[in-house]
């Protein structure tokens, strides 16, 4: 069986990367004697392959792609959870891109006020909105009405669809003691919204042959996160279903990403001002946008990456967080007693 066209080219490019690195190696070993000193020796193959492992690592996470314009896609960004938060953040700065907006969230009320606002700030930009409580889940109501709001638009101009509506427990605590109303809260909006929005809306990309997903995930879906315990667990669902489907259709043109911030300004995480490791939420979003295209699962914020990273050399992270945990939560019940 001959290869295939793609692993021709990886061959293309394995052989004389696999040469340059064996020259490289041979040279440092005459220069510094290695082969007459074990130890030099062993130190020089790991520097040599955890550079050549960091090189392929960025380059699979797209640090030596470019990104693409969001304009790219299609007319049309669809917003979840668009009133506050990062979901604001992503409407504004689509706007500015001149995207038409269809916003869904659960209050009439500030919907109407944020579209308001957005045709006096971006008269060229069409806004449509559609009132939901995800909370409820994705009833078949529900989603005849999306599909037909879908529909009115013009053919093949749905270029964006960023499923940001999220819900965590504002106190952290012990999984018993959550009620089944909020466990299923949590999984309705965080889980079912993200898959069923995604569900309608691939077909319209799938038709044009090319369109962008956005799902907004978490820092806690990527490790284990004591009394919270639900919400990390929806998160981490999130970050899996994104890359699982990222897979599935970039041949199609639609690339899918996953964000994993850690805590940003908003409704949830409320802050007088922005600092180094809680920005404004206007960066989270500007840096999701930044990686389309260029990875299937990304830290949106170069400090939460940064982060991660330091928590991963903690011998026993999970049994930190828990204490830090159980501090906030003694913390917001003394609060609420006062």
């Amino acid at each position: 069986m001959g290869l295939s066209i793609k692993d021709r080219k990886l061959l293309q490019i394995a052989i004389p990367v696999s040469v340059l690195v064996v020259g490289f190696f041979t040279f440092l070993a005459q220069k510094f004697n290695l082969l007459d000193d074990p130890l030099r020796f062993l130190g020089a193959i790991f520097c040599v392959t955890s550079s050549y492992q960091l090189v392929v690592t960025a380059s699979k996470n797209g640090m030596f792609k470019a990104s693409k314009e969001v304009s790219y896609y299609g007319e049309w960004a669809i917003v979840t959870g668009c009133t506050s938060g990062i979901g604001l953040s992503f409407a504004y700065i689509l706007a500015h891109k001149r995207m038409n907006l269809f916003l869904i969230s659960r209050s009439e009320a500030k919907l109407e006020a944020l579209k308001s606002e957005l045709n006096d700030k971006f008269p060229a930009v069409q806004v449509n909105f559609l009132v939901h409580d995800f909370s409820e889940g994705c009833p078949e109501s529900f989603l005849k009405v999306l599909n037909e709001g879908f529909e009115a638009l013009k053919p093949g101009s749905i270029g964006l669809l960023i499923n940001n509506v999220g819900v965590a427990n504002y106190v952290p605590d012990r999984f018993h003691a959550f009620a089944v109303n909020e466990v299923e809260r949590m999984i309705n909006v965080n889980i079912k919204s993200t898959v069923h929005l995604t569900h309608s809306v691939l077909p319209f990309m799938l038709e044009n042959r090319k369109g962008a997903i956005i799902n907004v995930s978490s820092a806690c879906g990527t490790h284990a996160t004591p009394m919270l315990a639900v919400y990390s667990a929806t998160k981490a669902f999130v970050t899996q279903f994104s890359t699982s489907i990222a897979y599935e259709y970039e041949k199609q043109g639609i690339d899918v990403l996953a964000i994993t911030p850690y805590y940003f300004m908003s409704s949830y995480f409320k802050a007088k001002e922005p600092t180094l490791g809680i920005p404004h939420s206007s960066k989270v979003a500007n840096g999701a946008l930044k990686q389309l295209g260029r990875t299937k699962k990304a830290f949106p914020y170069w400090f939460h990456a940064t982060q991660r990273v330091l928590f991963g050399f903690h011998p026993d992270w999970p049994q930190r967080l828990m204490w830090s945990m159980e501090q906030n939560k003694k913390r917001s019940e003394k609060k609420k007693s006062t």
